[in-house]
Formats: C-alpha cells, sequence, structure tokens
C-alpha cells in the first residue's frame, strides 16, 4: 500500500498551523486584556486604602478632644484594649475609640487589623489592641522614647504637619512581625500639636488583605494579575494617595 507522502504530510500540519495562528491571536488578545485590566484594578485597589486612611485620620480628632484622667502606674483593659501606664500621671482613655477603630477597619479589611497600637510622647503610657509580646518586648525599652523616635526617624515621620497637603500618613511595604511571624504591613499615623508630637497610632493589617484583594479581583474578571517581581512580560508602579514615598507594584 502507498502513501503519498506531500499529502499526508499537508494535512497533518494544516490543523497544527491552524491552531498555532488561533493559539497566538488568542494570547495576543489576553495579554491586551491582561494590561487593560492592569491599569484599572490599581484605583480600585487605592479607592479601598484611601478608605483606611480615612478613618484612621479620624483618630486624630478624637485624640485631641478626648480628656485625660489621673491613673496609677499598671496594667488596664478594657474589652480588647489594654492601657499600659508606666508612670503615674494624667492619661487619655482612649479604649472606646481604639475599639470604634478597629470595627470600622475591620469592615474595609475583612477583619484583617492584626494590631493597634497608640505610643505616647513622652513614654509614659501606650494603648494596645490587642496587646501582643511583640508590643510588649518593645515597650519595656520605651522609657527613653527610643521605639517612637525610630519609628518617626525611620518612616520619615518628622513634622509632618508641615506638609500642605496633609501628607502624614505612612504605609510600610509588606515585612514579617518578629515572634508571631505573621506577615504584615503598618500604617503610621503621627498626631501633632503645636510642632510637637503627641502621639503615635500605628495600624499592624495582615498582608494577606492585600493580596486577597487582588485575588478576588482576578477571579471576578478572569484575569493573572500579580505583585511578583520577577517573570512577568509587563508592569506598572503605583504611588500610594497622599504619600508619595511606598509604591505598589502591579504585574503581568
Amino acid at each position: 500500500m502507498k502513501t503519498n507522502h506531500p499529502q499526508f504530510k499537508k494535512k497533518f500540519i494544516t490543523p497544527i498551523k491552524s491552531f498555532a495562528l488561533f493559539f497566538c491571536v488568542f494570547s495576543s488578545l489576553y495579554f491586551i486584556y491582561n494590561i487593560y485590566h492592569l491599569e484599572i484594578f490599581p484605583n480600585r485597589y487605592i479607592t479601598k486604602i484611601q478608605g483606611v486612611y480615612s478613618y484612621t485620620r479620624r483618630f486624630g480628632s478624637y485624640y485631641n478632644n478626648t480628656p485625660k484622667k489621673y491613673k496609677l502606674e499598671g496594667d488596664y483593659k478594657k474589652d480588647n484594649v489594654s492601657l499600659i501606664v508606666n508612670t503615674a500621671s494624667n492619661v487619655k482613655i482612649l479604649s472606646e475609640g481604639i475599639d470604634k477603630l478597629r470595627s470600622e477597619l475591620n469592615q474595609i479589611t475583612n477583619n484583617n487589623i492584626w494590631t493597634i497600637a497608640v505610643l505616647e510622647n513622652p513614654a509614659g503610657y501606650a494603648h494596645f489592641d490587642p496587646i501582643r509580646p511583640e508590643y510588649l518586648t518593645q515597650f519595656d525599652k520605651y522609657g527613653e522614647n527610643s521605639v517612637i523616635r525610630r519609628i518617626v526617624e525611620r518612616e520619615r515621620l518628622t513634622n509632618t504637619y508641615q506638609s500642605f497637603y496633609g501628607c502624614n500618613l505612612k504605609l510600610t511595604e509588606s515585612y514579617i512581625e518578629n515572634g508571631s511571624h505573621i506577615q504584615i504591613r503598618t500604617l503610621y499615623y503621627p498626631i501633632y500639636n503645636n510642632r510637637h508630637l503627641d502621639a503615635l497610632l500605628a495600624i499592624d493589617i495582615k498582608s494577606k488583605y492585600f493580596s486577597e484583594t487582588l485575588q478576588k479581583y482576578n477571579n471576578s474578571h478572569f484575569t493573572i494579575l500579580n505583585m511578583n517581581k520577577k517573570g512577568n512580560l509587563y508592569k506598572i508602579e503605583e504611588l500610594l494617595p497622599l504619600l508619595g514615598i511606598t509604591s505598589n507594584q502591579y504585574w503581568y
């Protein structure tokens, strides 16, 4: 039995070529589709971050209008909020405001708020929601304001009250918290009055909130966007609102 090899080969190769052409066209269109969504997603992401910023900044007004009460040295607790008083003095009781702040932020972040702390300056007392060994370890060395000074200098929060547009928030890059080994990002908000740093609000947000936001977007739009820094064909970088320091990167 004889076989017409050229004709057989042509019949075999033709569908392969057709499939290759279809695959190239589909891949190109899908690539463009992902780039299109790469331009859209950061805007929605930033909108959520702005919601976190908005509630955080409201705390400054609450803090400034909360009266002080005299407290002896010791540990106090109301609900989940702990007040650690190192030196007997008049202190602001911020438990209700911190509890309200957590409630509002949990709604925005899908219960991914890890810790809220208000560190006073000078360091006579501090609030923690909840109190964690990691914070207690730092607070033991907090007598000379070393912790708050180091944070303010490291995160460039000195004299943020001088910024005309109120760029007084800082969201750190993702890092692993010592002891708990939880991956978090910390939002810092310094509270200045009359050019003096009265307190520093620190909000630890679980990093999975940010990755889950992206994953939900991918699931809804059939995209494959990611925040990995390697193995991607296209990328954009977005500055977070109000800051101009920390940027988020989105890739495809």
